[in-house]
């Protein structure tokens, strides 16, 4: 199955007043309640938002003022997930797109949307239903269709990178043809994962692989993929001038310079856990399961929340946010 990728959750939650409007979703389908009307308060918030007794939110992310989430509806391979919104300080849960075949790759970047819908699975066989979607200004736009599979999704609102067909390929989102910026034959040289920035697509290669697994990285003008660390690569995200990684065999969170050179280890983590950076500190799940941060220059490890967290992160505002089983929170940064 894809890797969901995308999961790069910086809310925005400063001074709100209450969010505008929005279509509610019914109570058969998707998330039912929110974050309270116009709350943004500064103490630890626990909300419940309960599923369908099939639905499973597959993916989170953020864009400016709006966490979105997929949804998988009647199972993980059914027609009938969809991709909703929920204003970050509160509001009504709304329905971006009905009907998604297994939504699961989801970014987000500003009021732009993107996610990829593995496709219907029939009798074990998956069907070519498959799609990349975007939605920007509440219009959808259909990247690809009737495509079997595709994998982690990331945008910068302008265009959309994706893994399909053991390749990553970007696409303008308003002008410009497709362009294909890798490919493989799959196996350890398959994408799995993917980040992009300005000028370039970051990607994970070879992520279940006992040997053979890389950090890569390659020009959106075109160009040679190069290797800028090796390893069971993990999670990942980036800032201006690194990438943030855990390493899944040795369980350890690393940091290496876009251009490369040797990765530095800066603390022990969770394998399924998410990591999101803000201006100085990488957040993440330790192996106690509890929610810590540590100097992304390395240095002694915070613990932030000693509960247990689930694998999505969120920076903004001066807070922290995370889901666990069904259920958002949010605490002050220490």
């Amino acid at each position: 199955m894809p890797r969901a990728g995308g999961l790069v959750l910086v809310l925005v939650c400063s001074a709100c007043s209450s969010p505008p409007s929005g279509s509610p979703l019914p109570s058969d389908g998707g998330v039912e309640a929110a974050l309270p009307e116009g709350e943004c308060a500064d103490d630890l918030v626990e909300r419940s938002m309960p599923l369908p007794s099939k639905g499973t939110v597959s993916a989170m992310a953020a864009g400016d003022a709006a966490l979105f989430y997929a949804d998988f509806g009647g199972g993980p391979h059914e027609a009938g997930g969809l991709i909703g919104s929920i204003d970050t300080c509160g509001g009504s849960p709304r329905v971006i797109a009905r009907e998604q075949a297994a939504p699961f790759g989801l970014a987000a970047s500003g009021g732009t949307v993107c996610w990829s819908n593995i496709g219907t699975n029939v009798g074990g066989r998956l069907l070519d239903d498959g799609s990349v979607q975007c939605n920007a200004g509440g219009s959808t736009i259909i990247v690809v269709r009737d495509v079997n599979g595709p994998g982690a999704v990331a945008t910068d609102g302008g265009a959309v990178a994706f893994i399909l067909d053991f390749a990553v390929h970007l696409q303008g989102l308003r002008s410009g043809p497709p362009a294909k910026l890798y490919t493989s034959d799959g196996g350890v040289e398959a994408p799995a994962d993917l980040r992009m920035d300005a000028t370039s697509v970051f990607f994970t290669t070879g992520t279940d692989a006992a040997t053979g697994g890389a950090l890569r990285v390659v020009p959106r003008d075109g160009g040679e993929a190069r290797i800028v660390a090796e390893g069971r690569i993990g999670t990942l995200e980036l800032d201006a001038t690194h990438v943030y990684f855990t390493d899944r065999s040795t369980a350890v969170l690393r940091r290496v310079a876009k251009s490369g050179g040797a990765a530095t280890a800066l603390a022990n983590v969770s394998l399924d856990g998410a990591i999101a950076v803000d201006e100085r500190h990488v957040y993440f799940k330790d192996l106690a399961q509890r929610l810590a941060r540590i100097p992304k220059e390395g240095g002694a490890v915070e613990s932030v929340r000693a509960s247990s967290v689930g694998r999505a992160l969120a920076l903004a505002a001066g807070h922290v946010y995370w889901d666990s089983g069904g259920v958002f929170w949010r605490v002050r940064k220490p």
